[in-house]
């Protein structure tokens, strides 16, 4: 450790072991057993529900572009839910009537980033 070959600390310093587990997959599970304190935005947002669904929506659908995982997303757009079950997200993305093939799949892969990450 750096601060003990700097002498910052005694050399008879241990670390508590409680505080030596910081990895990343132990404070995921901490946050999956335990939502409630960890607040999707710890200090406040004006998002709206909506926009909030569609950040984390829209972020899914962003990690997902990566070759390995096209063909899933692809799988899971086909079974898309309705429209109808987000009305009020399709029209805040203007895609409640999608014109065309290019809008018809925004709509479809919103769905399905939707329906994945629905809380």
């Amino acid at each position: 450790m750096k601060p003990l070959r700097c002498e910052e600390l005694p050399k008879s310093f241990r670390l508590d072991p409680r505080f030596a587990d910081n990895r990343p997959e132990r404070l995921q599970a901490i946050q999956a057993r335990h939502p409630q304190l960890f607040p999707e935005y710890p200090l406040g947002s004006d998002f709206t529900a909506q926009e909030r669904d569609l950040l984390r929506a829209l972020n899914w659908l962003k990690s997902k572009f990566k070759l390995t995982e096209i063909l899933e997303l692809g799988k899971a757009a086909l079974d898309a839910p309705e429209p109808a079950a987000f009305p009020e997200h399709l029209e805040r993305m203007q895609l409640t009537n999608p014109e065309g093939l290019k809008e018809d799949l925004f709509q479809r892969l919103l769905l399905t980033g939707l329906k994945a990450t629905a809380q």
